[in-house]
């Protein structure tokens, strides 16, 4: 690190944070949520869902939904059923936020 930090005029600290962090890149891009939006995969972890398959499911069953959970909102989910290439059900107006009813 030492070495390469001296060739571009970086620390050998500044060199390991590179590397680091493009090992980072290169594992999240290798998720099955790569390119969905880190707030709908932060969702996807949180419900525990492995695959496109199983989102498109949950989708489809109605347990996934807008307002149903903390920061997912009509645009997060109309993103998400965009990504994985399902129509979004029309938004039902008037539900609580809290418990989606």
């Amino acid at each position: 690190y030492q070495a390469i930090g001296n060739e571009l005029k970086i620390s050998k600290q500044r060199v390991c944070q590179i590397i680091v962090a493009g090992k980072k890149r290169n594992l999240d891009q290798s998720k099955w949520t790569h390119g969905l939006s880190s707030r709908n995969a932060k969702l996807m972890d949180k419900l525990d869902i492995k695959s496109t398959n199983e989102a498109i499911i949950e989708i489809n069953s109605g347990k996934i939904i807008p307002h149903r959970f903390p920061n997912f909102g009509r645009k997060s989910y109309v993103d998400l059923c965009k990504w994985l290439g399902v129509d979004p059900k029309p938004d039902k107006a008037g539900h609580c936020p809290h418990c989606g009813k």
